[in-house]
């Protein structure tokens, strides 16, 4: 049999990386760190080993001979050794990349035990860096190496042994033959006496031989040492490949199998057997602690909930002995058949108990039969009673089955999607063409007053067909594609099929779910109700993509719930929802606090479990509110004729994963638990779903909480402003949640993000001095706008502002605005597109929400927060724009580096000026607003991962000026003259896109940049001129070493700074930063290599009669503050 004979065969799933979990191998013997740290000792060994050779191969061929007293051998003269010794190093870096290639194809194969059986990749999955994957793949091989049986030690050492015999054999062995003649002849030579009387007096003669040659040539002795060291780890490399020889030839040759193909195949199977069986034990432990976790946190759950704990699970086979009745069997229940004109009953839930509705029934694994609703019976009164379990009435509402006891789904593909076909049954006509159509039956009622659709077991001979179903316009709608029998439907229920077209690219299927047998479908009414418009955007939508100049495109909302956002809103901790009160105004809110709380129940139904604030939260109180007692009723279930409309947006915070919603809550109630607080239960009937991007959504940790919510203000907007504790809620705020309406038929609840206070404040007052009003800034989206199209069509939006850390929570409801262009600039510089809420009525409550969160990390996509145009003085004027040009036009003229960071820019201005009036003369201190947008602007992006503040970056600068303008352009009134072309020059540190730009430019190409604006305040002028001794100008200018060459430039330009400038350097310094510090010194300036203290800022001057610029960065200007506290300071913010 073969040596390494090798059967490819295919890598099945459980043998790939992709089934093991990493983070189940941890490290059980201290043994285990020496082995990984050893990895790394021979990896090092090896480059060395490949190092020596390679340099003794060059110094070889660098000169001609050895010394006079060293002879290597007559055989082989020394110019052709030299030259064997670099063919092998040549063939050894050959072999390596071969081995190399060879280790990459295995790793791609992802297979371990080809990883672990090969020399290289082993070695190189090993050190893999990133979150300790090297370590743990280190783990996974030390854990297929333990073995009980020493034969298969054997075997993996010979394997890996015989991987090495080319190398060993080949590359390394003639030039270690060359090494070992040369080693020798030194050891011959007559240097010293020679003295054999021992092995340790022997290796001292040949060291010492080696210091006598160090004194003649040092090269020659780092060459021979070179060659010692290469020769030892070739020797060990060939007694192991001897080694695995005899063992292959007098043992494993005679062991292994012969169907195993040679040392590979049983050394692959041994090792794939023991991967499965590590596998199965790190699989099964995982399964059994996350089990153990579920069934705690029931408990824990239950307990808090003041429920029983959850029984067991149990095993469904049946008791056929009872030890305490003898051998007397149970009574089994009597089967029967009920032959009726109608096809299987849907079933319903289990009856409900006498203090709430049983949503527990979600977990059924089969729920019981109890009523059958046909044409020979009418339905019962209890069906509609308050007792009356919620999930048998929602499933008689048109939808598939009732609370389904099938667990979640797994993702297909629904794309190509074609409905089942109900096959025929003993009463039905089913045909393979057109035959006789069914005529409809109708029960006595249902939950909306109107009548089922009833699928009768056998057809009418009636020629007359079933009406189409209809649109919310009346217009009948298309049929669904017939089956592959040319026969049509055998059920004659109607299809509420939409025709909007294919499928979009945001998944989903491209229709509603098939019906089951076990459910009719509904009626035309039913399906009327229940479909979205067939319009693709609804006319407050298309005004405002028209207002925007969005491009046309087709409204990617699914119909219904498909499977795939069903179980990503399972999988979210929180949902927030919207309503409309009694006036119609819209409300949002926030519920839940773990996955699961809201969760599809049946097809197309959603079901709600979850804490809430029974006495402040207006979207609960809108939804279970008793209309004539205008409070929360306990235990009362509310079932609205046809449905309340509302909306939902699912939120799992730790992945930024959204989903939207849009449908009726069908019934609902709430059970008290704690004054102001109850357990709330919702079946929601889902007429919409659409998936949303991650944009803007700060990443946080959600766990729920009992609320305890306590009213603050509940007038606010009327009768009272925001208190100061929701003022500061908006502050912090990163995210809010708003509702919208379309009418009385639709509503949408979107989220908005952003940095912590991109919501402003814009009054905040009683409704006597003009009320409570804010701004938010619309940032770019999807450019579905839908939100946007509500507020244009009807303009009144709901808003719940969470604070996730306290739990406290303003809600409000109000008149919404929507700013476009100049006016959104106008009420907040730099932004396009805002929103502006007058607010009609909101309250504010402490501790209301039932959850808390943590937050993890802001979204890479925040823009800078946008301050109000009443909260700062402009940088530029709102009205400004580079559509037309600006200002100015500046042109860059020239460009000098100062540091690797920073550089001077010098532009002209050109083109006509002053188009809205004389351009006042700027002095250096003063800014200037650059547009970049024109070079640096490329249009929409959805998503840009790769430069994410891109999406809403206007491209507006504003730099500070640093040269004064020349006198001779300045008239009397201190505007600059007309038909003179000043410079304006720059002084600027590489930060962001537009620096970068500036940086990289052809100065040979032309370069026109419009320009905005000029400013500066007044007030913050410096003194120039040197007054009283107590008056004096100091400055303190701490900077890094690396730019000490602007501190040249500036106090060379300004004579005079020097000498009243104390210069604070940190960082690294060395010669050249030594030598401009001298440099610095003779202009008079002190300087000191440390940090800037508080002692610095304050020993200077008198207190209370010293003012204090400032001029730095947000961080060291907040440091700055307290430094200063009592004391007169004047400086600018740079956060615009």
């Amino acid at each position: 049999m073969g040596c390494l004979g090798r059967k490819q065969v295919e890598i099945r799933p459980e043998q790939k990386w992709d089934a093991i979990s990493l983070k189940d191998f941890k490290s059980s013997s201290c043994f285990t760190p020496f082995a990984y740290a050893y990895l790394y000792f021979s990896l090092i060994l090896s480059v060395a080993v490949y190092g020596v050779d390679t340099f003794t191969a060059i110094n070889l061929l660098a000169f001609n001979t050895w010394s006079s007293t060293i002879e290597p051998t007559q055989l082989i003269p020394f110019d052709v050794s030299k030259w064997i010794f670099s063919i092998c190093i040549i063939a050894s870096f050959i072999n390596l990349g071969f081995e190399h290639i060879r280790a990459m194809r295995v790793m791609r194969r992802g297979s371990v035990a080809e990883c672990y059986l090969d020399n290289l990749a082993v070695r190189l999955e090993s050190v893999r860096m990133g979150q300790g994957q090297g370590w743990r793949r280190f783990l996974v091989f030390a854990e297929l190496t333990k073995s009980k049986k020493g034969a298969e030690y054997v075997a993996l050492f010979t394997y890996f042994s015989f991987q090495s015999w080319i190398r060993v054999i080949f590359c390394s062995g003639p030039r270690q033959v060359v090494n070992a003649l040369t080693l020798y002849s030194v050891y011959s030579s007559d240097l010293i006496p020679t003295d054999v009387s021992s092995v340790q007096s022997t290796l001292g003669t040949f060291f010492g031989k080696l210091q006598h040659l160090a004194d003649e040539n040092k090269q020659q002795v780092v060459i021979l040492s070179g060659m010692v060291f290469t020769l030892v780890i070739w020797v060990f490399s060939l007694l192991f490949l001897l080694t695995a020889a005899l063992f292959y030839v007098f043992f494993l040759w005679h062991y292994i199998p012969r169907q195993d193909g040679g040392l590979h195949g049983y050394c692959e199977r041994k090792v794939n057997k023991r991967l499965t069986r590590i596998v199965t034990v790190k699989v099964n432990k995982a399964l059994a602690k996350e089990e153990r976790d579920r069934i705690k946190a029931e408990v824990k759950a239950a307990k808090k909930a003041g429920e029983k704990p959850p029984v067991e699970r149990q095993a469904t086979l049946p008791t056929f002995l009872d030890n305490n009745n003898d051998d007397k069997l149970p009574e089994m229940p009597m089967l029967n058949r009920n032959d009726t004109m109608a096809t299987l009953p849907p079933y319903s839930s289990r009856p409900g108990s006498s203090r709430s509705i049983e949503l527990n029934s979600w977990d059924q694994k089969r729920p019981t039969a109890t009523r059958q609703n046909t044409v020979a019976t009418n339905a019962s009164t209890s069906s509609f009673s308050s007792r009356a379990p919620l999930i048998g009435e929602a499933a008689a509402m048109g939808f598939d089955r009732s609370a389904s006891p099938a667990p979640t789904l797994p993702a297909i593909d629904l794309n190509n999607f074609q409905p089942p076909v109900r096959p025929g049954t003993s009463a039905s006509n089913r045909s393979f063409g057109p035959g006789p159509q069914p005529s409809r039956l109708q029960t006595s009622g249902t939950g909306f007053g109107g009548g089922y659709a009833a699928s009768p077991s056998t057809y009418s001979a009636d020629p007359l067909r079933s009406p189409p179903p209809m649109d919310n316009y009346n217009r009948p709608m298309p049929s669904r594609p017939g089956n592959q029998f040319n026969g049509g439907r055998s059920s004659p229920a109607p299809s509420a099929y939409s025709n909007r077209g294919p499928p979009s690219n945001y998944g989903g299927q491209p229709y509603p779910p098939p019906r089951s047998i076990t459910n009719p479908m509904p009626p035309v009414e039913m399906a009327q109700l229940l479909t979205l418009e067939e319009s693709q955007f609804h006319p407050g939508e298309q005004a405002i993509h028209h207002l925007l100049h969005i491009p046309q495109r087709d409204n990617p909302t699914h119909h219904g719930l498909p499977l795939p956002l069903g179980y990503r809103i399972s999988q979210s901790p929180l949902v927030a929802f919207g309503a409309l009160d009694r006036q119609g105004r819209p409300w949002a809110t926030i519920w839940g606090g773990e996955a699961e709380f809201c969760r599809p129940i049946a097809r197309g139904v959603l079901g709600v479990r979850t804490t809430a604030d029974v006495e402040h939260d207006p979207v609960l109180r809108a939804l279970l509110e008793n209309e004539e007692k205008r409070k929360v009723v306990d235990d009362a279930v509310i079932q609205p004729e046809e449905g309340k409309i509302m909306a939902g947006l699912s939120m799992d915070l730790e992945t930024r994963d959204r989903v939207k919603l849009m449908g009726r809550m069908v019934v609902g109630t709430v059970n008290l638990t704690e004054p102001g607080i109850g357990n709330l239960q919702m079946a929601v009937q889902v007429e919409g779903s659409l998936g949303n991007c991650p944009k803007y959504i700060s990443k946080k940790h959600i766990k729920p909480y009992v609320p305890k919510p306590e009213l603050v203000s509940e007038g606010i907007g009327k009768s009272a402003p925001l208190p100061k504790e929701a003022v500061e809620v908006i502050a912090n705020a990163d995210m809010f949640f708003i509702a919208s309406k379309f009418g009385d038929r639709n509503m949408d609840t979107n989220i908005r993000g952003g940095a912590p206070g991109f919501m402003r404040v814009l009054r905040n007052e009683n409704i006597d001095n003009g009320g409570v009003s804010l701004v938010y800034p619309e940032y770019s989206g999807n450019r579905l706008y839908q939100t946007l199209g509500n507020l244009y069509q009807n303009p009144e939006a709901g808003l719940v502002i969470p604070d996730f850390e306290t739990g406290n929570v303003l809600y409000i409801t109000g008149k919404a605005t929507i700013l476009v262009g100049e006016k959104a600039g106008s009420v907040m510089p730099r932004v396009k597109l805002a929103v502006r809420i007058d607010v009609q009525e909101g309250r504010f409550v402490r501790n209301g929400l039932p959850f808390r969160g943590t937050r993890i990390d802001f979204s890479p996509y925040n823009p800078a927060v946008r301050p109000l145009a009443c909260e700062k003085e402009p940088v530029i004027d709102a009205s400004t724009d580079s559509a037309d040009g600006g200002i100015a036009t500046a042109q860059l003229v020239d460009r000098k580096v100062i540091t690797p960071t920073i550089s001077q820019y010098v532009f002209k201005l050109t083109g006509e000026r002053g188009k809205k009036g004389p351009l006042k003369a700027w002095l250096p201190g003063h800014h200037v607003t650059l547009d970049f947008a024109p070079e640096l602007d490329i249009g929409y992006s959805h998503m840009r991962d790769d430069d994410p503040q891109s999406l809403n970056d206007d491209f507006v600068r504003t730099f500070t000026v640093s040269k004064p303008l020349e006198p001779n352009y300045v008239d009397e009134n201190g505007f600059v003259k007309q038909g003179v072309e000043p410079e304006v020059e720059i002084t600027v540190r590489r930060h962001g896109p537009a620096t970068r730009f500036l940086e990289r430019w052809n100065m040979r190409v032309p370069l026109e940049i419009p320009v905005l604006g000029f400013g500066g305040a007044e007030g913050f002028r410096l003194p120039t001129e040197a007054g009283k001794d107590e008056e004096r100008l100091r400055v303190l200018w701490s900077l890094k070493g690396e730019d000490l060459p602007l501190a040249v430039e500036v106090l060379e330009r300004i004579n005079g700074l020097g000498e009243v400038t104390k210069l604070f350097i940190t960082g690294k310094i060395g010669e050249r930063e030594r030598a401009l510090i001298s440099t610095i010194q003779t202009q008079g300036a002190e300087v000191l290599e440390r940090r800037i203290n508080s002692s610095d800022v304050l020993s200077e001057g008198e207190k209370g009669k010293r003012i204090y610029y400032c001029c730095t960065g947000p961080e060291m200007m907040r440091t700055l503050l307290k430094w200063t506290e009592g004391e007169e300071v004047l400086y600018e913010s740079f956060e615009y």
